[in-house]
Formats: structure tokens, sequence, C-alpha cells
């Protein structure tokens, strides 16, 4: 989204396979065989599609894959357009997603210096993010859809499906997981807004929080009030959230990580959204008990 219009449309990407993960990809994949050479991750195509079209494609792809399952990833404060595109691809790829995939791209940029900018922009492109979603889910069949929010894409997330909720609450019905990465969202907001009223007792929001997430130490020397994405101090443990203490764990969803991998939070990430496992059940989190309530650790 621009200062002005959404753009939708679609993009292709290379991702290098990986051995251990290919027994998982999904048979929809398209693969090419090239010996001898080694790829980063790179977009290879963007096509801009109309409204229409970007709803039909959806819809051709449901019918194609007979999957109407869909991942969105909302990327954070430091991650252009061809960054994000490439990081939602590989963590679709590391989950061997099965469905749709999907980013919101808003105009963030990353430096000390711009991030009170970038907060503005953020703010600005709720309204977008809202048409995004909309699109979506008032013109396709697509169902179950996870979302994975990073940062200031945290914060766009929370605000939008709060409002898109009390408008709409059936379309709650249609979100599976909403998976909230170090998010930069001041805590009390998140506790007594976001929490409660996008939360559910069956889905509640899963929130990842870092002690050392670089966009999150930007985000400090800006804020004097505490973050629901740090985990340093005090760590926010609320109701209808499930609080996992990622340490000092990778939180960039980086590179390629299988699911038996515990350097990155996408091997939890895998039980939650292809084993539909929550904190309780997934054999890499350790629970832990506090008197505001439960929280679960990450192996360090």
């Amino acid at each position: 989204a621009s200062a002005r219009v959404i753009t939708f449309g679609k993009n292709y990407i290379i991702v290098p396979r990986e051995p251990e993960l290919q027994p998982n990809e999904p048979e929809t994949l398209f693969t090419l065989d090239i010996s001898d050479a080694s790829y980063e991750p790179s977009l290879s195509q963007n096509n801009i599609l109309s409204p229409e079209e970007f709803s039909e494609s959806i819809e051709s792809d449901i019918r194609d894959l007979n999957e109407d399952s869909a991942l969105i990833y909302v990327h954070g404060f430091n991650e252009s357009f061809e960054r994000s595109v490439v990081r939602a691809g590989q963590i679709s790829y590391d989950l061997a997603f099965p469905g749709s995939t999907f980013i919101f791209s808003w105009p963030a940029r990353h430096s000390v210096t711009t991030y009170l900018g970038d907060l503005q922009r953020a703010q600005d492109s709720e309204r977008y993010f809202e048409l995004f979603m909309n699109q979506i889910l008032s013109t396709t069949s697509t169902n179950r859809i996870y979302i994975i929010a990073h940062h200031m894409g945290g914060r766009i997330v929370g605000a939008v499906l709060e409002h898109m909720f009390s408008i709409q609450p059936s379309y709650r019905e249609r979100i599976r997981e909403i998976i909230l990465v170090a998010p930069d969202i001041e805590a009390n907001q998140f506790s007594e807004q976001f929490a409660t009223l996008i939360g559910t007792e069956s889905s509640p929001i899963t929130l990842y929080a870092s002690e050392n997430d670089p966009s999150l130490a930007v985000s400090k020397q800006f804020n004097t009030y505490r973050l629901a994405g740090d985990s340093v101090g005090q760590l926010l443990i609320s109701t209808k959230v499930e609080t996992i203490n990622a340490g000092t764990t990778e939180l960039s969803l980086n590179g390629h990580s299988n699911y038996t991998d515990t350097s990155s939070i996408l091997g939890d990430i895998w039980d939650l959204v292809r084993n539909n496992l929550r904190a309780n059940s997934r054999s890499k989190l350790t629970s832990r008990f506090s008197p505001e309530g439960p929280f679960w650790e990450y192996p360090r």
C-alpha cells in the first residue's frame, strides 16, 4: 500500500530447496533442478492485478488445490517489499504450507531516525490492511487463515482486527491463528484492548516475546512504556493470549528451518499451524506458572 492506494498483485519467488524439508513439500510446488548452482532466495516476478483479478486468482487456486487455507505475513518496520515477499515465501516453504500465502507490505524504512515516521506510516496503513483483509474475506472462500505479524506489523494487525471483528463478528471464525512476533504494541493496550477483543478461549493470540529483537531495541529508545513483545523485566501474561518467552532465540524467521529445529521459532510455529497444537501440547515448550497465569518458555 502506498500513501493513497492499495495495489494487489501476485509474486513468484525462487527459494532453494532443503533436503530435510523435501518430504513435506506441498505437491503443488513447482521445482527446478539446477545442478552446481547455489541460489539466494529472490523475487523473480511481480504481476499487478486488479482487485477482481486478485480475488479470481485466489478462487482459482482454491479450486485447483482443493485447499482454502491461507497464510498472511505482515512485516515490521525494517523490511522492504522485496525482502518481505521473500520472507513470506520462505516461511511458507518451511511450514510446507498447503494453501495460499499472502503478504501485506506497507512503506516501512529502517533506522533509528525514521522510527517515529514509520510509526505514523504503520498507522496510516491500517485502513489499507482492512481493505486487503476485506477483499480476501468478503470476495473469496478463503478459510482457516493464519496471520503472522512481526514488530510494528503487530500494531497494524491488532488495530484492524479489533475494528473488523466489531463490525463483522463472523470473520473471527475464519481466522484460525494470530501469531505476533515481538510486537511493538504498548503492553497495557495489548492486554486490555487487543487480547480481550481479538483473542478467544479456543483461539488465543500467540505472543512471542524476546529479550534481544533488534527492531524492539530501536522501539525501546522511543518508548517509556512497556512493550508487549519485550520479555526483559516483566513478561506480558494475559487471558486469551498464549505468551511464549523466546528469550534470546532468533525471531527474524530468517532462512530455512525445519520443524525439529529449536534455533528458530519456526519449529514451534510448525506445531501450531501444521499440527494445530496449543502451547500446552507443543513438545518444544516448557510450561511455567506465574501469579498472572501460565506462560511458556522456548529452548535457549
